[in-house]
């Protein structure tokens, strides 16, 4: 017995997965807020985001072994922030 498709396609992803590397600071917040705090599933999340449901479980393994993963990160915010910052000011001095 032969299954043939429906439409002479087969389902694939319309998207490729993110992977931990190419997800920035805010987006980790996010994942983990909307798991933690908005009580959304885990894998709702991972849809939403366009990840696996394997990469928000990691982060929130290390949120809860590690409660200050948190605290790095919003940092490391800050920091870009303020190094985008100090550049436009300076390529705002040199254009004068």
């Amino acid at each position: 017995m032969k299954l043939e498709a429906v439409n002479d396609e087969f389902p694939a992803r319309k998207y490729a997965k993110k992977k931990l590397h190419q997800l920035c600071h805010l987006d980790k917040l996010k994942i983990v807020h909307d798991v933690m705090v908005n009580l959304n599933s885990q894998i709702d999340t991972a849809k939403t985001f366009k990840v696996s449901k394997h990469l928000v479980s990691a982060l929130i393994l290390k949120v809860k072994k590690n409660p200050k993963f948190m605290e790095e990160l919003k940092f490391e915010i800050y920091e870009k922030q303020s190094k985008v910052g100090r550049i436009k000011e300076a390529a705002g001095e040199i254009l004068k």
